[in-house]
C-alpha cells in the first residue's frame, strides 16, 4: 500500500493504529470464495456458490499463521462474513493473539456482527464501494448503495473505524470527489484506492475498464490536491508500486527532498508478495498476494508455513528505470522486465510531450530515470 496522505501531508489519522507494531507481515486469509455479489473484475472469480474452508482447516490454518507472528491479518474472500460459523474464526483468532480486521462488501453486516466485532476488539472494517451512488451496482453487479451506507451508519456509530475500498475504473475515478465529499459525511478516515489487477475475472474485463497509466497518473495528480483538503481521511492506492515513485517526485519541491522521501517510504511501499504479505485460499493454498493467484506457494495442508516461506519465490522485477529497486513493479504487471501501466512511466510521457506541467528538475530526473 502506497500512503498517499502521509508522504504528501506528513501525517495520518487511523493508519497507524491498524495492525500490532510487535509482529511483521501481513496475512491475507480467504476462509470463503462465496459472495453474493457479481463484481466484474473479481480477483478471486467469487461466487454465492464459492468453496469455503473448513472449521477443521481454519483451526490448522490459524495455528500456522500464529507461527509467524504476523502483524496484521485480513480477513477476506469472497465475502467473510457470509461464513456461517464466523464467530469461531474470531474466536481462534483471538485464542492465538492476532491482530486482525475484516474486508467486506458491506452488504451483509446485521447487530449480531457490530456485536462480534465489540467483542472481539476488531477496530476496523474496509468496505468495498466503487462509486457513492446507486450506480455503484453496474460494475459491483448486485450490491446496494443503502444498505451499505446503512451499514457504515451502523458500524461507525458503534465506534468501529471504517474504511472504503475503490477500485479504480474508467466509471469510478471521476466520482472520486464524491467519494470524499461520502467519507467526510458518514465519519470515515481511511480510503484504499485499488488499481485493477489482471486476475480471476479481471483477466476479461482488465483492459476494458482499466485507465491508462497516463490516464491514471493524471488522477494521481488529482488525488494530491483531494489530499491536501482532505487531511482528516487516509488515502492509499494499491496494487501499483509506482505510485509511491511518482507521488514522492510530484510532492517534491527538489531532487534532494525526492531522494528523502524514497528513502523513507521505499521498504513499505514496494511490492512485497511472497515476502512480507502472503494470500491464503479456502483450500488452503498459499499465494505471493490476493491478487497474485496463478502461482502457488504450497499448501498449508501438507508443508508447515515456516517451510512455505522459506522457499524463494522469484517473480520477473521491473528493470527497466534506475530506480527499480525502490518499487520492483507489480508482481503479476511485470511483462519482459516492465510493468506495462507503470504511473511513473506514464509522468514522463505526460512531461516530455508537454501534457502534464512540471517542472524542469523533474522532467530531467525523469529522462535519466528512463535512460536505459
Amino acid at each position: 500500500m502506497i500512503p498517499i496522505s502521509e508522504i504528501v501531508n506528513g501525517e495520518v489519522t487511523i493508519s497507524r493504529s491498524i495492525g500490532t507494531r510487535h509482529g511483521k507481515g501481513i496475512v491475507v486469509l480467504n476462509i470463503s470464495q462465496k459472495c453474493a455479489l457479481r463484481c466484474v473484475y473479481c480477483y478471486s472469480s467469487s461466487t454465492i456458490t464459492g468453496l469455503e474452508m473448513s472449521l477443521e482447516n481454519v483451526s490448522k490454518v490459524i495455528k500456522e499463521i500464529s507461527k509467524i507472528n504476523p502483524r496484521l491479518v485480513i480477513l477476506s474472500g469472497g465475502e467473510p462474513l457470509l461464513y456461517p460459523t464466523i464467530e469461531y474464526v474470531f474466536q481462534m483468532l483471538n485464542d492465538n493473539n492476532i491482530k486482525f480486521v475484516i474486508s467486506s462488501s458491506g452488504m451483509f453486516i446485521s447487530d449480531r456482527h457490530v456485536d462480534m466485532l465489540k467483542k472481539y476488539d476488531v477496530d476496523y472494517i474496509g468496505i468495498s464501494l466503487d462509486i457513492p451512488s446507486r450506480y455503484d451496482s453496474k460494475i459491483r453487479v448486485g450490491s446496494n448503495f443503502d444498505k451499505i451506507v446503512e451499514s457504515i451508519r451502523m458500524l461507525v456509530n458503534n465506534k468501529i473505524n471504517v474504511g472504503i475500498r475503490m477500485t479504480l475504473t474508467w466509471t469510478s475515478m471521476y466520482t472520486i470527489e464524491d467519494m470524499f465529499k461520502l467519507c467526510s459525511k458518514y465519519g470515515i478516515h481511511r480510503l484504499c484506492i485499488y488499481h485493477l489487477a489482471p486476475s480471476g475475472r479481471g483477466v476479461d474485463t482488465y483492459s476494458k475498464l482499466k485507465p491508462s497509466r497516463e490516464i491514471e497518473t493524471l488522477f494521481l495528480n488529482y488525488l494530491m490536491k483531494l489530499v491536501k483538503y482532505y487531511k482528516n481521511i487516509d488515502v492509499l492506492t494499491v496494487t501499483e508500486p509506482s505510485d509511491f515513485l511518482t507521488i514522492a517526485l510530484l510532492s517534491s519541491n527538489s531532487k534532494r527532498e525526492f531522494e528523502d522521501t524514497i528513502g523513507r517510504f521505499y521498504r513499505r511501499c514496494r511490492c512485497s508478495a511472497g515476502r512480507s504479505i502472503i494470500s491464503i485460499y479456502p483450500d488452503c493454498t498459499v499465494y505471493p498476494c490476493q491478487f497474485n493467484n496463478s502461482k502457488s506457494l504450497g499448501n498449508l495442508i501438507y508443508e508447515s508455513i515456516e517451510d512455505i516461506l522459506s522457499k524463494r519465490y522469484e517473480h520477473s522485477y521491473c528493470t527497466r528505470c534506475r530506480l527499480y529497486e525502490y518499487c520492483r513493479g507489480c508482481s503479476i504487471r511485470v511483462v519482459e522486465r516492465f510493468d506495462k501501466d507503470c504511473t511513473l512511466y506514464g509522468l514522463y510521457t505526460l512531461a516530455v510531450s508537454a501534457r502534464l506541467n512540471i517542472d524542469d528538475w523533474k522532467i530531467k530526473l525523469l529522462e535519466e530515470i528512463f535512460s536505459t
